[in-house]
C-alpha cells in the first residue's frame, strides 16, 4: 500500500488501464484529493475519508486485487469477473462485509457514462452494493443511520461529496444490469461445458 501521495495526473494516467478514453467520476477525482492533503500525522478526524477508514487506490498500491500473475493462476471465474471491475478504494469499515474493496463495474451491458458500484468482501466474493455511486455505497455498508447518518453526510458535502439521501433507507438499490454474482454462475458453467466437451473429444 501506499500513503495516498499521488497527484491528480498521476492518478488519470494510472486510471487508464481500466478506463481507457472514459471520463474519470468525479466523486473519485475529489476522494483522490482529499486523500492527497490530508498530513502525514492526521488522525481518524483529519476528513470524512479517514474517519470511515477508506483509502482510495492509485499507482504503487500493492493490494492484491492488482496482482495480474497471481489473478489469473486463480484462473476460473474470477479472474474474467475482476477483468470488469476497476478498483479503486479499500475499506476497514463495513460490518456486514469486513474489509473490503470496491471500484466502478465496467461490464459491456452497463451505462458507459455512470457505471454501477461493484464490491469485494473479505472472503474474496463479488457483490453489488446499494447505492447509485460510490459514495452512496459506502456509506450504506459502513451501517451508520440516523443523526450518525446526517452527521457523515454533513461532513463528506463540506469537502465537496454531497449525497442526496439522508438514512440509509433512502440510499436506492442498484441499477447494475449484469450482477457479478451472476456473471460468476455463467462463466463456471461456460467452462464446465467446455471442460466436458473437451474430455468427450479426447476420449475419441
Amino acid at each position: 500500500m501506499t500513503d495516498g501521495r499521488f497527484t491528480k495526473e498521476e492518478y488519470v494516467e494510472w486510471a487508464r488501464r481500466w478506463l481507457g478514453d472514459r471520463p474519470i467520476p468525479g466523486e473519485l477525482l475529489r476522494m483522490v484529493a482529499i486523500q492527497a492533503a490530508r498530513p502525514l500525522d492526521a488522525g481518524r478526524e483529519a476528513d470524512p475519508l479517514c474517519e470511515m477508514e477508506i483509502t482510495v487506490l492509485g499507482p504503487g498500491s500493492t493490494h492484491p486485487v492488482f496482482d495480474d500473475d497471481a489473478n489469473r493462476d486463480i484462473g476460473g471465474s474470477w479472474s474474467e469477473v475482476l477483468s470488469h471491475l476497476f478498483p479503486v478504494v479499500e475499506t476497514f469499515n463495513s460490518p456486514s462485509y469486513g474489509d473490503g474493496v470496491y471500484g466502478y463495474w465496467l461490464h459491456p451491458d452497463e451505462r458507459a457514462e455512470r457505471p454501477p458500484i461493484v464490491a469485494i468482501d473479505s472472503e474474496g466474493t463479488f457483490f453489488a452494493p446499494r447505492g447509485s455511486t460510490l459514495l452512496e455505497a459506502l456509506i450504506n455498508d459502513s451501517g451508520v443511520d440516523g443523526a450518525a447518518f446526517e452527521r457523515l453526510a454533513d461532513r463528506f458535502a463540506a469537502v465537496g461529496l454531497p449525497i442526496s439521501p439522508r438514512s440509509r433507507a433512502e440510499i436506492p438499490s442498484s441499477a447494475i444490469v449484469m450482477d457479478p454474482e451472476i456473471l460468476e454462475k455463467i462463466v463456471d458453467a461456460e467452462h464446465r461445458a467446455a471442460h466436458t466437451t473437451n474430455r468427450a473429444l479426447a476420449s475419441r
